[in-house]
């Protein structure tokens, strides 16, 4: 509630300060706000990882909100310098439509510019909640909203718009921000998150190696029967399920030996067949293997809530990697792209053998007594 309480305050504030500098002013401001906004969502990531690198543990829950506010507060300052410098004169109009349209033009430059901000915020390590503001339930619909202005959906949806047209960079367009980033909200709360287990957040790119099975369609097992729906699919949409056998290092231990692993921390991106950017989906099950084969461990639903944002793998580290065989439900004209450790570098997924393949049971988990428990 804070988040939101703080959010609300600044645009209107920024909205009235605009509104006595007159129209002209608040006009070149919001223009202004919106090109390096879009700037700094853009180019953000390779600046950061130029200052850390993909692999660089709790420091990037730093560095990259801090290249995202700081390319944005440079380059807007740079710009109006500039303008002042060379421009200066503000065009005279009537009072009210001065203030009238400064307040307006103040309040799309305020959505920005706070949203900036907002969008930074959740970018630290503080938790699945910021401030009180938690975006996304535990099913990963959308819970929250940053108050009635929304200045943070505001300002990605205007960068992912801007980016794919007429400030689109480069020609390949699964490179652009919005494809990379299919919910941005939704992936950050998915870095912070410990599934209230308060492990470690960090990552690093070589704590994990994957490779992808696909799941036949008329698999007669019970566990694909009991597989939940993904709420974020529309109902009744025709989807695959695919196992991603993730093997992960036993540095990414907690100071007691203990892995926990939310998975939500296992972003995977799909690709789709006629080239066009995929969505991001998170596992709603992880398979073990017990005397009576393969089960599909999922957290248990509250209030017919789907806890996929709960579910979570906990095991002791041992001097192995261990071996987690995570189930997606992807839409049926996608198929897996790459996966995404936390923060740490894409891993690409290569041609996904089928389930049936005698090395889906080498290293298979042994099934827990309680799912997620230890």
């Amino acid at each position: 509630m804070t988040l939101i309480i703080l959010a609300t305050l600044l645009v209107i504030g920024i909205a009235i300060f605009q509104a006595y500098q007159g129209l002209f002013s608040a006009m070149i401001m919001a223009i202004l706000t919106i090109l390096t906004a879009v700037t700094a969502i853009n180019y953000y990531e390779p600046l950061a990882a130029a200052f850390c690198g993909p692999s660089s543990g709790m420091t990037a829950f730093y560095v990259y909100p801090a290249c995202l506010a700081g390319l944005f507060a440079v380059s807007l300052l740079v710009l109006r310098v500039v303008y002042d410098k060379f421009i200066g004169r503000a065009v005279v109009l009537g009072l009210w439509t001065d203030r009238i349209g400064g307040g307006l033009m103040g309040l799309v430059g305020g959505m920005v510019a706070v949203g900036i901000w907002a969008i930074a915020v959740q970018m630290l390590p503080m938790g699945d909640a910021v401030l009180g503001y938690r975006p996304f339930k535990n099913d990963l619909t959308r819970d929250q909203r940053l108050g009635p202005l929304r200045p943070d959906d505001f300002t990605i949806g205007l960068a992912n718009m801007l980016s794919e047209g007429s400030l689109a960079s480069g020609e390949n367009p699964l490179a652009r921000f919005g494809a990379v980033h299919g919910d941005l909200l939704l992936e950050l709360q998915s870095q912070r998150s410990t599934a209230g287990k308060n492990g470690r957040i960090d990552a690093t790119e070589n704590w994990i190696k994957v490779k992808a099975y696909a799941v036949p369609d008329k698999l007669g097992e019970a566990w694909v029967k009991q597989m939940p729906s993904d709420p974020r699919l529309s109902e009744g949409a025709a989807t695959s399920l695919y196992v991603l056998r993730v093997f992960v290092s036993p540095d990414a231990a907690d100071a007691d030996k203990w892995l926990r692993l939310p998975g939500m921390a296992f972003r995977l991106t799909t690709n789709r067949a006629d080239g066009k950017a995929g969505r991001d989906c998170y596992p709603l099950a992880y398979m073990a293997l017990s005397p009576t084969g393969w089960q599909a461990m999922s957290e248990p639903a509250n209030d017919d809530v789907q806890q996929t944002a709960m579910l979570i793998v906990q095991r002791q580290a041992g001097d192995t990697p261990l071996t987690i065989d995570w189930v997606y439900r992807v839409p049926a004209e996608e198929r897996p792209g790459c996966l995404t450790f936390r923060r740490a570098g894409a891993i690409p997924i290569g041609p996904t053998p089928d389930w049936n393949d005698p090395n889906m049971r080498s290293g298979a988990m042994e099934a827990p007594q309680q799912p997620g428990g230890k």
